[in-house]
C-alpha cells in the first residue's frame, strides 16, 4: 500500500510540473520544492509575491535582491566599478543569443556596439533604457543571474542555482531565462520587474 502512495504522490508531482512547466515563466518557481509559492497565476513574481514574501522558497528566510544598477552603474558607492568579474563579459556569451529586441541599430551606432558586443554592464546600467529591450527583459534578466550566481555575498539571498534539478548550473538558468524572454519579452520582463520591485533593497 505504501508503494502505491508513493507512486501517487510522484505522478501528483509530475502532473504539477508539467502543469507549471506550461505556465511560462513560473518554471523557476515550480522547480523550488516549496508548494504554497505556486499558489499565483503570474508567472515567476507572481509566485514568489503569492507565497507572502517568499520565505518558502528560499527555506524560511525572505528573499534579498540587489536592482540591475548594484551590478551596472558604478559610482556612488557602488560595487559595480569593480566589475564582479563578469560585467565585461558580453551578454551572448552568458546567455544563448544576443539581446531581445527592440533595440534601434542608430543607438548601437552612436555606441560603436553591435548586438553581439553589447556587455552585461551595457544591459544592467539603469540609464541605458536603449538596450533594456521591450518590458526592460534584458535588464531585469541580467539581473535576474546576476542576483543568483551572487546568491550569499553582498546581502544577496537569492536561492536559485542548485537548488533543484532544473537548475543545477548558472547555465541553466540563463537558458531559462532566455527562452522565456523568447517566447513573450514584454511580459517576461514585467514578471521580473514585479520581483525586483518585491525583493531588490
Amino acid at each position: 500500500m505504501q508503494g502505491h502512495d508513493q507512486k501517487e504522490q510522484d505522478t501528483a508531482k509530475l502532473n504539477r510540473r508539467k502543469f507549471l512547466t506550461r505556465a511560462g515563466a513560473g518554471l523557476v518557481i515550480a522547480s523550488l520544492p516549496a508548494k504554497s509559492v505556486w499558489a499565483g497565476s503570474n508567472g515567476l513574481a507572481g509566485s514568489i509575491i503569492a507565497s507572502g514574501h517568499g520565505s518558502d522558497f528560499a527555506g524560511g528566510k525572505p528573499l534579498v535582491l540587489k536592482s540591475s544598477g548594484f551590478f551596472g552603474n558604478s559610482g556612488g558607492g557602488s560595487k559595480a566599478s569593480s566589475g564582479f568579474g563578469i560585467t565585461s563579459n558580453y551578454f551572448c556569451n552568458i546567455f544563448p543569443g544576443n539581446p531581445l529586441p527592440t533595440i534601434a541599430p542608430e543607438d548601437l551606432q552612436k555606441e560603436d556596439k553591435s548586438l553581439e558586443t553589447l556587455t552585461m554592464r551595457d544591459i544592467l546600467q539603469t540609464n541605458n533604457l536603449k538596450f533594456h529591450g521591450d518590458g526592460k527583459v534584458n535588464r531585469f534578466m541580467a539581473a535576474t543571474y546576476m542576483n543568483a550566481i551572487f546568491h550569499g555575498q553582498f546581502g544577496i539571498y537569492f536561492p536559485v542555482i542548485g537548488s533543484s534539478p532544473t537548475f543545477q548550473t548558472p547555465q541553466d538558468l540563463a537558458e531559462y531565462l532566455y527562452l522565456n524572454g523568447l517566447n513573450n519579452g514584454e511580459l517576461f520582463g514585467l514578471e521580473l520587474q514585479e520581483l525586483f520591485a518585491a525583493y531588490a533593497v
